[in-house]
């Protein structure tokens, strides 16, 4: 009976940690959407109407870039971390 009581116990502050450790991750998304939503990583809308040619202006195209150059495979003589 005492083992069943000290179970249900154990169970519910899991419960409650959990629920309180999801909150907090909720509440750090919630500021980094908060940040990303913030006019200055969309930029002005481009002048030929379609998208910006000679500058990036925009967060994801920035990104994407940088995504690419990092995947870049190294040359024959060039060194990496592996």
């Amino acid at each position: 009976m005492q083992q069943a009581s000290i179970a249900k116990e154990g169970d519910l502050l899991t419960k409650e940690r959990l629920c309180c450790g999801l909150s907090v991750f909720e509440v750090i998304l919630t500021r980094i959407k908060s940040y990303l939503e913030d006019p200055l990583w969309v930029g002005p809308p481009p002048a030929n109407g379609v998208m910006n040619v000679e500058e990036c202006t925009e967060f994801h195209r920035l990104w994407s870039a940088l995504q690419f150059v990092y995947c870049i495979p190294v040359g024959e003589n060039e060194f990496t971390v592996e």
